[in-house]
């Protein structure tokens, strides 16, 4: 029952945190000092952080709901936490096996 509790704080207090990181970059609060910038990086990056912003703020909303109910939403919970381990090991090894400054050196923009 304390892990279940436990759980249940987490899923909420991340979910919030998620809701409030993807507030964040809708906002394009992180990107108010590019002034010298080109204009291409500067929508690129608006761009893909309005994508990130709402996908994080649906997944937030997600985890709220997923909170409330543990019991009916733990399937979810299973193939999520799979899935999270899957998506981690991806990441680090691409950020071990890539140098994103040289691949992306002659396309700045994409490379924000």
């Amino acid at each position: 029952m304390k892990i279940k509790n436990l759980l249940k704080w987490y899923l909420l207090v991340s979910s919030i945190y998620l809701i409030l990181d993807g507030l964040f970059h809708v906002l394009n609060i992180k990107l108010v000092g590019l002034m010298g910038w080109p204009e291409s990086s500067v929508v690129y990056a608006k761009f893909i952080g309005n994508l990130y912003g709402l996908i994080a703020i649906l997944v937030g909303l997600f985890g709220v709901e997923v909170s409330r109910n543990l019991e009916k939403y733990k399937n979810i919970l299973y193939i999520t936490a799979v899935w999270a381990l899957f998506y981690a090991g991806y990441l680090v090894y691409s950020s071990l096996t890539t140098i994103f400054t040289e691949v992306f050196s002659q396309t700045p923009s994409i490379y924000v």
